[in-house]
């Protein structure tokens, strides 16, 4: 036996002598995780990258930019695409909530694909596009009241922003 300290596994991925999980069992407190078993280790045990956001059934490898990409879900409003940088840096992130993930995923240099309830949708990869996806939403713009209160027009120009294209 390698490690033990798994209650329901999730998908594995090997990479240089470590083997990656999305581990579906619940973590106290954290619920699913993304964990690491060093294979050259004394006492192989899973230590905790962080969450991995829900199940999974695949994790994927991006040699370019070394990075771990997965979908969660299994459902059609509340599946996850997720990342997580083997530089250490930073925990694993989400990348695009709020998905219709129902089934496998799969990735080329450019985007991450995954198969919804009713199409197969992807997401480009880029750093500069997740972070527009992820801006926080605009405020409603503010609004004249008439003596009763009540909302008559939008206060000024200057108050309309426009969101980036989803």
């Amino acid at each position: 036996m390698l490690a033990s300290d798994l209650q329901a596994g999730g998908p594995l991925l090997l990479l240089e002598r470590q083997l990656f999980i999305l581990s579906n069992r619940q973590v106290i407190g954290t619920g699913e995780n993304l964990g690491v078993i060093d294979l050259d280790g004394a006492d192989p045990a899973t230590r905790d990258l962080g969450p991995s956001f829900g199940a999974s059934g695949h994790l994927h490898f991006d040699p370019i930019r070394r990075t771990l990409y997965w979908a969660t879900g299994l459902s059609r409003l509340y599946g996850n695409i997720a990342a997580y940088g083997l530089d250490g840096s930073e925990r694993p992130e989400v990348l695009f909530n709020g998905q219709d993930v129902y089934g496998d995923s799969a990735m080329d240099d450019e985007y991450f694909y995954w198969l919804s309830s009713n199409a197969v949708r992807r997401l480009k990869k880029w750093p500069e596009h997740f972070r527009l996806l992820l801006q926080p939403p605009v405020p409603a713009p503010a609004r004249h009241r008439d003596r009763e209160g009540e909302p008559t027009g939008i206060a000024g120009i200057g108050a309309l922003r426009r969101r980036p294209l989803r």
